[in-house]
């Protein structure tokens, strides 16, 4: 709950600095940049809190492999006929992936 609000807290900051003309000054605009670095910090540890909190790695691991590397593969070895190795040197097939 504390790291919500933070972010909210230190985003509405940062935003109503750089908005309003009068208060825009040379050192407001420094605080304002920090404050945006410490939300976008807050957001990521709420966002790894999330993701490590309730197990979403598998569901995750998944959805990258669905959006990402079925296409790269098919695109990659199938229409364009290249090859990729594991460290040790042998062909990476489509059923060693599986």
């Amino acid at each position: 709950m504390a790291i919500s609000l933070s972010l909210v807290s230190l985003s509405f900051i940062a935003f109503s600095i750089l908005q309003d003309k009068r208060i825009r000054g040379h050192p407001n605009n420094i605080i304002a940049m920090i404050c945006l670095c410490d939300a976008y910090t807050y957001c990521q540890f709420l966002i790894r809190y999330f993701i490590c909190g309730y197990e979403m790695n598998e569901f995750l691991e998944e959805l990258f492999s669905w959006t990402a590397m079925i296409p790269y593969w098919t695109v990659s070895v199938k229409w364009a006929n290249m090859y990729h190795e594991t460290q040790c040197g042998a062909r990476l097939t489509w059923e060693y992936l599986e």
